[in-house]
């Protein structure tokens, strides 16, 4: 008698654990990458994550994640491949997300564009500093997707429409309408970007290509 309660309370208990197990919530959980730099909101200072589901970081199509991760550092320069656990917040449409493991990390090369560069070479031809006048400059902004600097008379700005590890292409320059002594440079660099389609990175030195790999502009990094 005492064998047989004792046998049908370990049946008991073992029937409650598959209970417990089989109304316990399974967890849901969500693998994407993370661009190795954020994106802005509506231009201002608030920037958010990129996302992507896709192996293929090349053509991946990135979306903007509105969503803090908790437990999660961001590391510019580094497309990191991630696990996060998904919990509904009650009484709210948002999400709660929390990183589970970072899965993979990967040098963003692209991300040595995102400084500032003096010109020394336009189509092949070195630029010499006039007088009273600065060398062409180029900053690359990948986080807001734009370009600003001087062409070395005028303050100039556009846009980054492409760009991925090897190719960029340029969109909507422009520069403020200052006369200078010398024209002749500010021209031919502004002139310049219509053609580019790559790009080459060695140490500390840019150079924009036309889509035969000719040299169209030249620069180093500025200190």
């Amino acid at each position: 008698m005492i064998k047989n309660t004792r046998l049908f309370g370990i049946a008991t208990i073992v029937s409650l654990l598959f209970l417990i197990v089989a109304c316990t919530p399974e967890e849901k959980t969500e693998t994407f990458w993370v661009n190795s730099y954020k994106t802005t909101v509506d231009n201002d200072d608030n920037y958010q994550l990129l996302v992507s589901e896709s192996d293929n970081l090349e053509d991946a199509n990135w979306d903007k994640f509105e969503n803090s991760i908790e437990g999660f550092t961001f590391k510019p320069g580094y497309f990191q491949k991630i696990e996060v656990k998904v919990e509904d917040v009650e009484g709210q449409e948002t999400k709660k997300y929390t990183l589970k493991d970072v899965l993979e990390e990967k040098l963003d090369m692209r991300y040595r564009l995102n400084d500032t560069w003096v010109v020394v070479a336009i189509d092949g031809k070195d630029v010499e500093k006039k007088e009273d006048q600065e060398l062409p400059q180029l900053e690359m902004n990948l986080s807001k997707g734009q370009v600003s600097g001087t062409d070395g008379c005028n303050r100039i700005f556009g846009q980054i429409t492409e760009i991925k590890e090897n190719t960029i292409k340029f969109d909507k320059m422009g520069s403020t309408r200052m006369a200078c002594p010398d024209m002749e440079t500010p021209d031919a660099f502004m002139s310049a970007f219509a053609k580019v389609k790559q790009y080459k990175l060695n140490d500390l030195e840019l150079v924009l290509l036309d889509e035969n790999n000719n040299e169209v502009l030249k620069f180093k990094k500025v200190d």
